[in-house]
């Protein structure tokens, strides 16, 4: 992208610094992935960016597998405007729902954590967001709502399998009506 595209993308993204960085919208096991740059944005700006702007079924990241965090990380890597940076990291979809209990926006518990050195470490008390890049590494940090560290934000399409069951649902639903109108 030209810089004057990356600019007239983020004067109309709908918030004011947001650029989608990322080429393309990569994937990994079926699931979709675009990274934005957005310095110092809050968890819950990134969450409301993505919920207004990308379309139905796109959330913040999750990365619920080594494989899904290592892609994330290069990714990010691939795309990040300045790279070796140690204060690179990027909002993922996982939060604190209760004191040292982490979920992903999705709903599911976070089980798959590779958490920097000392980390979860209760910043902002107990409302951590989970943030990738930590040391400028694919490991994890939890950051409060408003970190200065913040780079920006991954965001995601649903897993494959939540595609399938939309899908199926919709069938069925369309089934439904087909076999009450003849």
């Amino acid at each position: 992208m030209t810089v004057l595209t990356l600019a007239a993308a983020s004067m109309m993204s709908g918030k004011a610094g947001v650029v989608e960085i990322t080429s393309g919208t990569p994937t990994y096991n079926g699931q979709g992935f675009r990274v934005f740059y957005a310095p110092s944005i809050s968890w819950n700006d990134a969450q409301a960016y993505v919920a207004s702007n990308l379309g139905a079924g796109w959330h913040l990241a999750t990365a619920t597998s080594e494989g899904a965090n290592n892609f994330l990380w290069q990714t990010i890597q691939a795309a990040d405007p300045k790279p070796g940076d140690p204060a690179r990291q990027y909002w993922l979809g996982g939060y604190q729902s209760s004191p040292g209990n982490f979920q992903w926006v999705t709903g599911e518990a976070i089980t798959y954590q590779p958490w920097a050195a000392g980390e979860p470490n209760g910043d902002d008390n107990w409302t951590g967001h989970v943030s990738i890049g930590r040391f400028d590494t694919a490991q994890w940090n939890d950051e409060g709502s408003w970190p200065s560290g913040i780079r920006g934000f991954v965001a995601s399409t649903p897993e494959p399998s939540t595609y399938a069951a939309i899908f199926g649902l919709g069938c069925v639903a369309w089934a439904g009506y087909r076999r009450s109108k003849n």
